[in-house]
């Protein structure tokens, strides 16, 4: 009802019965942005920063395969290995217009939000889904849509990707996002991207 055809055959998919065939599954149907937390969240301001924040990525990458979503779903959880109350839900949005304009995503996503959360529980993990995705130069309006595509918006995401992807990432970003973060895992350990950013590049003093 709410997923299309795509949704059912996840569904089977996840059960077990082949549904895609491996043309389909070499091409990107949606893209997914989820992170468990340093320490669990408990307030729905908390969980609109790491939201808003796994939106922002997820629009990148949507941009730079050409790409709309027709569809925002938002999901949240606490732990499974605590003893603590658990629960989970998402919620998908059919959006009027297909979009990968980053403030319409995260207000979308934060609206999600605010439906499936529950006070009283600590959540351990949330994330977001973009699907139904079409190339971006292929637009079937809606007839009651009141967010046209705007070409300002657009230029507007061309020169923050152009501004993050020359001088680092976040070096613009939505305020929603939060500046500390203090939700976001710690990576004391994690290996340096040797192949990938000059700065992890390791250097000898002769």
């Amino acid at each position: 009802k709410h997923l299309t055809i795509m949704g059912l055959r996840l569904v089977q998919e996840l059960k077990g019965i082949a549904c895609l065939t491996l043309a389909e599954l070499t091409t990107k149907k949606s893209i997914l942005s989820s992170r468990s937390f340093r320490s669990p969240l408990k307030t729905l301001e908390e969980l609109q920063e790491p939201i808003a924040s796994y939106m922002s990525l997820a629009a990148e990458k949507l941009r730079k395969q050409h790409t709309l979503a027709t569809v925002v779903t938002t999901f949240i959880h606490t732990s499974f290995h605590t003893g603590e109350a658990r629960y989970g839900n998402s919620k998908s949005t059919i959006l009027t217009t297909p979009s990968s304009f980053t403030p319409s995503l995260i207000k979308a996503a934060h609206q999600s939000l605010k439906q499936i959360y529950k006070p009283g529980y600590l959540y351990k993990k949330a994330g977001i889904v973009l699907s139904g995705l079409i190339p971006d130069k292929h637009v079937q309006l809606d007839l009651f849509s009141n967010e046209p595509i705007d070409e300002k918006k657009q230029a507007l995401m061309r020169i923050v990707d152009k501004i993050n992807g020359k001088n680092g990432k976040n070096t613009l970003s939505f305020a929603s996002t939060g500046l500390e973060k203090p939700w976001k895992m710690r990576q004391d350990f994690r290996s340096q991207d040797f192949t990938t950013d000059w700065k992890g590049l390791l250097t000898i003093k002769i």
